[in-house]
């Protein structure tokens, strides 16, 4: 997701170590090749998609970007359904010590690309019958958090809950909002020290909190991206499993071990894995470096972003998540079981109202397409991405090329990540498409109909709000920080006239992208953000803080995003 980057902080980087390349080409051990697809461009069904790129070119393109980029350590590998893989190692794991980064034992945090594990999870649970895609989560007795709603939620509130179904929580389209209300997870430096995320402890408190922003299932836009959701999900997984298993470890036994995902885990310490990647700190606003040595204890969001793992773990993963397109028709994957449970889970669900080239929500599993210019169906690409303090991460496969890429960085906003990713990419598509079985041609055929057809239909509404005046406008625009940067990223909001010679204040995120911000209550500096097509702040209540003698001090974004006023 391109605009990743321009959303979040400036971390500062040091010096950089060569690069170390490793190959494997051998399959994961006791896992079936099971092609299902006749290469028009090599004939052999056995033979490796990766002997048809260029990966010499790839490795030299990749060297170059990391040499002039900002990262201190990078873990690249390229796979295919066969369990075919090459690995490109960059920089080092930490900047205290001189270890190299290494694809097989470097471990490094992959945020939000753990809601693919929360997802399969899920699927887990479904294809044992302990759990319907239709129920209302209300209707789960036992699991604590829906025990704590019903015993301490309004009546007009629980009408809200009840109309959420598990399905919803799994396709982003609950309508709540992205993360736990007062949870200052993002940009804001207190909260990196030390356990920078919400504790389990206070989720059932803060549900109480809790925005409702769309109806449910109806959500303008397609989804309402929300971490909070996943981590709902989490805490399900974690009731109902039979054996009562905490939500990291059903995952270990459930996911990872069957994959053979042997360095990946929740939880991590510094000093039960001494292949952590740790390096990238933060500097703050005065220049003193913020060390961040509890960056992998997530506290409460385990089910949205506690994962770690390395580049040939993931891609172990993510050959399971080719093998459930190209092998649709029998499931033979170690995520789905069944055939009916990949096609639920991997159709973008009907009632979506929109669907873009960029962002399509299938179930818990994003679908991402780029460039624009090219055949969907052809440049479909299956899996996630994640951001989070000091890292950057990818996970996608294209089936229709039968590649698939994971790319690992400690790095800042200025991630050499996507560039690395666009570069492998060019040479995918040089790549001819594959034959593939017909219902895994029909699956990403129905997503390219789905969105052409789904571009022009969405119609956003939004009231007008309170009517202000351009002075009343004018107290809350300035340059705004984020605590834990040293040089950004400083957010702007401006006041502008508007065509009706009316004037509004807007949310300025790049030299690209703005937010107009709708007043609901000037006093008390409560706007909410302009609903476009954007997964993250759509909609979302955006609060300004004044000091004792009413001046603005600073102003929090979709609840959790905290900035501080540079000057008046």
């Amino acid at each position: 997701m391109k605009t990743r980057a321009q959303i979040f902080l400036l971390i500062i980087f040091s010096m950089f170590m060569p690069f170390t390349l490793s190959t494997s080409s051998q399959a994961d051990s006791g896992q079936a090749v099971g092609m299902l697809f006749r290469s028009t461009a090599v004939p052999n069904q056995s033979a490796s998609s990766l002997d048809r790129l260029p990966l010499a070119d790839i490795k030299a393109e990749l060297t170059k970007i990391f040499e002039t980029g900002n990262a201190s350590g990078v873990s690249v590998t390229i796979f295919d359904s066969t369990g075919a893989q090459r690995s490109f190692a960059f920089g080092r794991e930490s900047l205290l010590s001189n270890l190299p980064i290494t694809a097989d034992k470097s471990q490094f945090r992959i945020d939000s690309i753990s809601k693919l594990f929360t997802t399969t999870a899920v699927v887990d649970l479904l294809e044992k019958g302990l759990l319907g895609l239709d129920a209302s989560i209300l209707e789960l007795r036992g699991v604590r958090f829906v025990d704590f709603l019903l015993a301490s939620e309004t009546p007009e509130r629980l009408q809200k809950w009840r109309k959420i179904k598990v399905k919803h929580l799994i396709q982003h389209q609950a309508g709540i909002s992205k993360d736990l209300p007062d949870a200052r997870v993002f940009w804001n430096s207190s909260a990196l020290n030390h356990h920078s995320y919400p504790s389990a402890e206070l989720l059932n408190p803060g549900l109480l909190k809790v925005e409702f922003i769309y109806e449910p299932g109806a959500t303008e836009g397609a989804i309402k991206y929300s971490n909070l959701g996943m981590n709902l999900l989490a805490r399900i997984v974690e009731d109902l499993n039979p054996q009562k298993l905490s939500f990291p470890e059903y995952v270990r036994l459930n996911v990872f071990r069957p994959m053979g995902m042997n360095h990946s885990a929740y939880n991590f310490s510094t000093s039960q894995h001494p292949h952590l990647v740790t390096g990238f700190g933060t500097r703050q606003l005065h220049g003193d470096p913020l060390l961040i040595p509890d960056v992998y204890d997530v506290g409460g969001y385990d089910g949205s972003i506690g994962a770690a793992t390395t580049s040939v773990d993931l891609a172990k993963f993510g050959r399971q998540l080719l093998l459930s397109v190209l092998d649709s028709s029998r499931g033979s994957n170690k995520i789905f079981h069944s055939p009916e449970t990949a096609k639920l889970i991997l159709t973008p669900p009907d009632e979506n109202s929109l669907m873009t080239p960029s962002r399509i929500m299938a179930n818990g599993f994003f679908w991402r397409f780029r460039p624009a210019d090219t055949d969907l169906s052809d440049n479909l690409w299956v899996g996630h991405t994640g951001f989070g303090y000091a890292f950057e991460t990818i996970l996608l496969v294209n089936p229709a090329k039968g590649i698939g890429v994971v790319i690992l960085a400690n790095t800042s906003a200025d991630s050499p990540a996507f560039m690395m990713w666009d570069a492998i990419v060019a040479k995918v598509q040089n790549l001819e498409s594959l034959q593939m079985d017909h219902k895994a041609q029909a699956l990403l055929d129905d997503v390219a109909i789905k969105i052409r057809g789904s571009l022009a239909k969405v119609h956003f509404q939004q009231s007008i709000g309170q009517e202000v005046t351009k002075e009343q406008l004018e107290v809350f625009a300035g340059r705004y920080f984020a605590d834990n940067s040293i040089a950004g990223p400083v957010k702007t909001f401006v006041v502008e006239q508007l065509p009706d010679n009316s004037y509004a204040l807007f949310f300025i995120l790049n030299e690209k992208v703005k937010f107009k911000l709708y007043p609901e209550d000037i006093d008390s500096g409560v706007f909410r953000l302009e609903k476009v097509l954007d997964l993250l702040f759509n909609n979302e209540r955006v609060e300004f803080k004044f000091d004792s003698a009413g001046k603005v001090t600073g102003v929090v974004v979709a609840q959790v995003k905290e900035l501080v006023r540079l000057s008046y």
